[in-house]
């Protein structure tokens, strides 16, 4: 229902994972190409960060807030 008229598009050649860290150390999100190459570190996420993919616009985006001060960084997944 909602995948109404999807337009065609060539599949990515980029993967992404996540390597958990312990109690007190950061997650890390990385990014490389299926075959494993050009392996990159995107960001490290503290334990109340959040995230998430935007694969419509190709972004990643993650929200860090402190307190009331809210702060959104994106990067981009192309």
């Amino acid at each position: 229902m909602n995948n109404y008229k999807l337009e065609k598009r060539a599949p990515k050649n980029k993967i992404l994972f996540i390597l958990k860290g312990g109690i007190n150390d950061p997650r890390e999100i990385w990014t490389c190409n299926k075959d494993g190459g050009k392996l990159a570190k995107i960001v490290d996420l503290l334990s109340n960060d959040s995230w998430h993919i935007d694969l419509k616009n190709e972004k990643i985006r993650i929200i860090k807030q402190a307190g009331s001060n809210t702060q959104i960084i994106e990067y981009d997944w192309k």
